[in-house]
């Protein structure tokens, strides 16, 4: 006779092996290692400058572009980003992941 026939005739043997299925799936996925939150180190730094009585203007001129030209000449580089505020400048350099 075929397994589909086997498993109709004989419902009770039919659940037993799902629910053993069941509990050996779910005994398994408890002991499954998973880290929720991997450890990864972006490939990123950031500079952070003050230069108090600063406008922005005066900070992009005289701080900023002078950081991200001296930056550019970094290997494995991939983008430059930076912001100028009053007493404030960010310059956020990015690089290829594996450096």
């Amino acid at each position: 006779m075929s397994i589909y026939g086997n498993a109709v005739k004989r419902p009770i043997t039919t659940i037993m092996i799902f629910v053993a299925l069941l509990v050996m799936g779910v005994y398994s996925l408890n002991k499954l290692p998973i880290d929720f939150y991997p450890d990864i180190d972006f490939p990123a730094i950031s500079v952070i400058t003050t230069y108090s009585g600063a406008s922005a203007a005066d900070i992009e001129t005289n701080v900023t572009r002078t950081i991200e030209d001296n930056l550019n000449s970094v290997s494995n580089l991939k983008d430059i980003s930076s912001t100028s505020r009053d007493n404030m400048s960010i310059v956020v350099c990015e690089f290829e992941w594996g450096t």
